[in-house]
C-alpha cells in the first residue's frame, strides 16, 4: 500500500488507494475476456490512478510479467484492480499473455513501458 500512496501523490492523484490481498489466484482471471466482462466503457487510459496503480505492480514485480491470478507476495497474492487492468489492456499499455510464463500473465508493452517513464502516452 506505501508503494502504491507514494505513486498517487507523486502524481497528484486523490484517489483512495486499496488493494485486494488473498491466498489463491483471482477466480476467473486467467481469460483475458474475464477482465473486460462488465467492465465499465472505455474511457482514456491516460488517468493518473492508472498510471500510479501501473507503476506500482511493475515495481512489486520487479519489472517481470503481470501474473494474472495476482501478484505473488510470500503466501500471498495482490490481485490486480480489474477496471484499471481492462483499461490498460485496451489501450495497448499492457498485453496479456497466456502462455510462457509460470501462469497467464500481462506484460507491459513499448507504449507502456514509455508512459510509465515519461507520464506522456505516445500515439
Amino acid at each position: 500500500m506505501a508503494i502504491l500512496d507514494e505513486e498517487l501523490e507523486r502524481l497528484g492523484a486523490t484517489c483512495r488507494s486499496e488493494f485486494t490481498i488473498e491466498k489463491q489466484k483471482r477466480p476467473g482471471s486467467q481469460k483475458l475476456a474475464w477482465w473486460h466482462l462488465d467492465a465499465p466503457a472505455p474511457e482514456e487510459a491516460d488517468t493518473r490512478r492508472n498510471l500510479a496503480y501501473l507503476r506500482t505492480y511493475v515495481r512489486l514485480t520487479g519489472g517481470r510479467p503481470l501474473p494474472a491470478g495476482g501478484l505473488r507476495l510470500h503466501k500471498d497474492r495482490v490481485w490486480l484492480d480489474r477496471t484499471v487492468i481492462s483499461q490498460l489492456e485496451r489501450h495497448g499499455l499492457i498485453g496479456f499473455e497466456p502462455e510462457g510464463h509460470f501462469e497467464p500473465s500481462f506484460v507491459v508493452t513499448e507504449k507502456g513501458q514509455h508512459w510509465i517513464a515519461t507520464g506522456e502516452l505516445k500515439s
